[in-house]
């Protein structure tokens, strides 16, 4: 399970995910200006959604993987790469994503990334 994973299911109650995903690395000895792997999810109601938005990111460089929904779930959209993640590209990257999310009618469900590159 990835950090983000992690803290979900610890009920980490910290009001910006973003600074306390990267305090998270930082515990573990990351390097914030070194590359990692980094992950983006957003959840879709409908696979066309889910299959533009995942043509979109892979026009902006990103690898994307639409997986099917289980259990009713959502069409789950999973879009990594190897990039620094810091307190300037993380809330760059959530801008970008939320926006990708809206124009296709999903919902940004938040990234995690490896804490060693």
């Amino acid at each position: 399970m990835g950090l983000l994973g992690q803290m979900r299911r610890s009920g980490s109650s910290a009001k910006d995910p973003d600074t306390r995903l990267l305090s998270e690395l930082q515990a573990r000895g990351a390097n914030l200006s070194r590359p990692r792997h980094v992950i983006h999810t957003i959840g879709f109601q409908h696979r066309d959604g889910a299959d533009q938005a995942a043509a979109t990111a892979e026009r902006a460089g990103w690898q994307a993987t639409v997986g099917d929904p289980v259990d009713g779930a959502l069409w789950s959209l999973r879009i990594e790469d190897t990039r620094v993640v810091d307190d300037t590209t993380v809330r760059a990257f959530r801008a970008w994503f939320e926006r990708l999310a809206a124009d296709h009618r999903g919902i940004y469900e938040g990234w995690e990334a490896a804490a060693k590159p």
